[in-house]
């Protein structure tokens, strides 16, 4: 059985409806531009997002650009460029002013790999979707703020996104304002099993292997391959080789990362604990801004404090610390963005006692500073 983490919201639910799909453009391969229009109601947090009533541009999987004409991306914001500061090898599209400001640039070689580069601030609200049915995507965020859903939470920069042939597409909103710093690699199926043939070791992960366990990879040792991926800015003769050493490179980290995870199948939950956990949760989206012991949850939840670290990071995919600051920050972004409370205040609001801690947490969940986000976020820059 293959355990997902829990849909329980880091925000209490909103419902979101009126939906309407125009012009869709199935450009730029699996990138979808396109315009829609929605509202967010019956919110009941103040962490929730801003309602969202005014065009939003889709944006994902891998992109193809020679198949959408220029005038296609022109009409919905996006202008193929020579004149930025990415790789010549790519190809780079420059948002509309209109929409936003920055980049968005991409390498592909077909049927094998896409490596996309986005880093552009956005006037609107936005909704990033892209498939992931016959692929594995890998996405790192440097500076990010918004929510994805599946299960529904906050974006964190900082860290490593996966998903491995997952039949339902990725949906994320980008909030408006703040910028979005990513880089996210494609590696196809099939490329990935002609990799495991050309190496001739029945021992490394197949696609479907990857796929069952993903949920139990920690992929932190990903990073530094997809920086230097990200900062490899020159012109050369040797661009393919480089990228092609580099995803060579991370299909081996990912390897390593699924030999050192901590299997599925060795990890259930009963009924009873599921029970357990979920009021544990619920008594911690209630009172996340106060001091919450372990000890003290622990006894919530009927459990001893060793089970309950293991069964609620099991569940969830999240440490409780972690747990607990994803809460803290979601409302933090609330009041930096709708109140004008003194970063002191709202430290001391969402459970910190120190301002400079909380800047400290703020700016690596979302890779900037309070300040900067506020500034950003009311459009004030």
């Amino acid at each position: 059985m293959i355990y997902k983490r829990h849909k329980t919201c880091f925000v209490r639910t909103h419902n979101l409806h009126h939906v309407t799909y125009n012009t869709t453009v199935r450009g730029l391969n699996d990138v979808i531009i396109g315009t829609i229009r929605s509202s967010l109601t019956d919110i009941q947090t103040n962490a929730i997002m801003q309602l969202v009533t005014s065009n939003i541009l889709l944006l994902g999987g891998t992109i193809m650009g020679n198949e959408i004409k220029n005038q296609q991306a022109v009409k919905h914001g996006f202008a193929l460029t020579q004149n930025h500061p990415y790789n010549p090898a790519g190809q780079c599209w420059k948002l509309h002013s209109s929409l936003g400001e920055g980049y968005y640039w991409i390498y592909k070689k077909p049927e094998q790999y896409t490596i996309h580069i986005y880093e552009f601030s956005l006037t609107q609200d936005y909704l990033l979707e892209y498939d992931s049915s016959n692929r594995i995507s890998i996405a790192y965020y440097q500076s990010v703020a918004g929510k994805e859903f599946s299960p529904y939470q906050r974006l964190n920069a900082g860290c490593i996104k996966t998903r491995i042939g997952l039949t339902e597409p990725y949906k994320a909103i980008l909030n408006k304002y703040i910028p979005i710093r990513c880089i996210c690699i494609e590696i196809m199926e099939a490329y990935y099993q002609n990799f495991i043939c050309r190496e001739s070791s029945t021992s490394l992960p197949s696609f479907q292997d990857l796929q069952l366990e993903q949920y139990s990879i920690d992929h932190t040792d990903m990073i530094p391959i997809l920086k230097k991926i990200k900062a490899n800015t020159k012109a050369t003769n040797d661009a393919a080789k480089f990228y092609d050493q580099q995803i060579e490179q991370l299909i081996k980290q990912l390897q390593m990362d699924y030999q050192n995870r901590t299997p599925m199948t060795t990890r259930k939950l009963t009924q009873e604990d599921i029970l357990q956990l979920q009021s544990v949760t619920s008594y911690i989206n209630d009172h996340y801004a106060l001091d919450l012991p372990l000890e003290h949850l622990s006894k919530i939840a009927n459990m001893g404090t060793t089970k309950l670290k293991y069964a609620f990071k099991l569940y969830h995919g999240f440490t409780i610390t972690e747990y607990i600051q994803q809460r803290r920050m979601s409302h933090a972004e609330y009041l930096l963005t709708h109140t004008t409370f003194s970063m002191k205040q709202i430290a001391n609001t969402i459970g910190y006692a120190s301002s400079s801690r909380f800047a400290e947490l703020f700016k690596k969940s979302t890779g900037i500073l309070p300040a900067e986000y506020r500034k950003l976020s009311t459009n004030k820059g």
